[in-house]
């Protein structure tokens, strides 16, 4: 599974738990869920193990509008790694890499590798995450 593959569903508007060893998701916004997320249900379901493992230890992910002061649940993604820690940077930016991709057109070869390479280039500290939005908006 890819990680941020819960947090991008969480974003688009859905609410994601288990119901005994069922996931269960439900989207929260108004009118229907955008074409694009048809493949991160697919891949929810086809990842059903991993994805219920990781819901058994946070219970519930739901949408970012959902996690306000006072919301019944406010878990959207949790890092597991020690806050600080070039292992949880690392994680928090897949995680949004990842977010910023789910939807994008698919891509020729060459727009594929330029996104890889900047993905690779932030992660590694040689660019920052607005060059990488930066070529997402351009490729667009």
């Amino acid at each position: 599974m890819r990680s941020g593959l819960l947090s991008a569903l969480a974003v688009f508007g859905y609410e994601i738990f288990l119901e005994g060893n069922n996931i269960k998701y439900r989207y929260q916004k108004t009118g229907n869920p955008p074409e694009s997320v048809r493949q991160l249900i697919d891949e929810l379901r086809r990842c059903k193990a991993e994805v219920v493992n990781i819901l058994r230890m946070d219970n519930i992910i739901t949408p970012p509008e959902k996690t306000h002061p006072g919301a019944n649940t406010t878990v959207i993604w949790r890092n597991p790694y020690p806050q600080g820690t070039s292992e949880a940077r690392q994680a928090s930016l897949e995680a949004v890499i990842e977010a910023m991709l789910y939807g994008f057109p698919l891509v020729d070869d060459e727009q594929n590798r330029q996104i890889n390479d900047m993905a690779q280039d932030v992660l590694s500290g040689k660019a920052k995450l607005t060059d990488f939005r930066q070529l997402l908006g351009l490729l667009h």
